[in-house]
């Protein structure tokens, strides 16, 4: 039976409590985006969404395509949450790891060719001395042929470090590029259903506060207008009617801003 290794298990340990503590802190700062993003005046998602939509001229569609459908997925929201949590966890952790063994591969590298440096000053001062002398039992090889064959194999090896580094370094880069783009999605998709879902709210709340100033007819025929957008014109168009209306009646509607191209 293996003796336990007791270095081993505090090394788990302690890696088990960084990743737990680190997803705690995520998560933190994932509830305070998420109520950051409940505030649909807030300037700084008005502002990614302006961007977005200058970007990507089919997101103003995409974000409006679904308000006429008054869904409220809460769970789709949670689990938008828990990717970006996990995919801005994994942006600094696993990359970090590739980059890490890079950086050993070069300092193997370098120890390689100081000791090549090293061999290379010996032969220098043997061919000096003129203490170049034989050194195997048949006399065939002398210490300059020696370590000749040192460094030979000493380039070698350093070649084959320089490699590994280059390796994970690349592995490490589109580790990066690709956990940051499937990052820049789920962003993407989080303030994108953050704003779908408060749009619909804005246009549920305006018809109730405006139905005791309208006939029930008209209630009736912003509610199939609601429920008919499915484009961002459609939702445009609507928001115009209640801001006229409202106008019209005097009555203040909840504060909204739309997002236009």
């Amino acid at each position: 039976m293996k003796p336990i290794n007791r270095a081993s298990i505090r090394k788990a340990q302690a890696f088990l409590v960084k990743t737990i503590a680190g997803i705690i802190i995520l998560s933190v700062v994932a509830n305070l985006f998420t109520d950051l993003l409940k505030g649909t005046t807030s300037f700084l998602l008005n502002a990614i969404l302006q961007i977005l939509t200058l970007l990507f001229r089919s997101y103003v569609e995409t974000i409006h395509s679904e308000i006429g459908e008054a869904r409220s997925d809460g769970l789709l929201k949670t689990l938008y949450v828990v990717v970006f949590v996990f995919g801005f966890y994994a942006l600094f952790r696993f990359p970090r790891g590739l980059i890490l063994q890079s950086r050993r591969y070069e300092q193997e590298r370098e120890n390689y060719q100081e000791q090549v440096e090293v061999c290379k000053s010996e032969m220098k001062r043997l061919a000096e001395s003129g203490g170049d002398v034989p050194v195997t039992e048949d006399g065939s090889k002398t210490t300059t042929e020696l370590l000749k064959e040192r460094i030979e194999h000493l380039l070698n090896v350093a070649e084959l470090s320089n490699r590994s580094a280059v390796s994970y370094k690349r592995d490490a880069f589109e580790l990066l590029t690709g956990i940051f783009l499937i990052l820049l999605w789920v962003f993407g998709g989080l303030i994108g259903n953050a704003y779908t879902r408060s749009a619909s709210t804005f246009v549920e709340r305006s018809i109730e506060i405006l139905a005791p100033t309208i006939p029930p007819e008209k209630v009736l025929q912003l509610r199939a207008e609601y429920r008919s957008v499915d484009s961002a014109r459609k939702f445009y168009e609507l928001h115009d009617v209640l801001q006229t209306i409202a106008k019209e009646k005097n009555v203040t509607l909840p504060k909204f801003t739309v997002i236009k191209r």
